[in-house]
């Protein structure tokens, strides 16, 4: 989105984002689906899921791998004890 977000993270990163910027959509637009969901009785029985541009959209192979997602939740766990 074409926000402030990343500007203060050194002056190769805020040239990146600034590159980027005409390309991004407008903080309005990119606010739409979340504010949509949020307060449209159109998807009140909604529980989880994927959403862009006001659409369900399937979450990608990887996403949907289990045993993926167990190696991360053990990794994850495995980190957070150490540190």
């Amino acid at each position: 989105m074409a926000s402030g977000f990343n500007r203060n993270n050194g002056p190769l990163m805020a040239f990146g984002m600034t590159m980027a910027r005409p390309f991004a959509r407008s903080t309005t637009k990119g606010a739409d689906t979340l504010v949509w969901l949020a307060d449209s009785a159109d998807v009140s029985s909604e529980t989880g899921g994927y959403f862009a541009n006001r659409k369900r959209k399937l979450p990608s192979a990887a996403a949907q791998d289990t045993a993926a997602a167990h190696r991360l939740w053990e990794l994850s766990a495995e980190e957070t004890q150490s540190a």
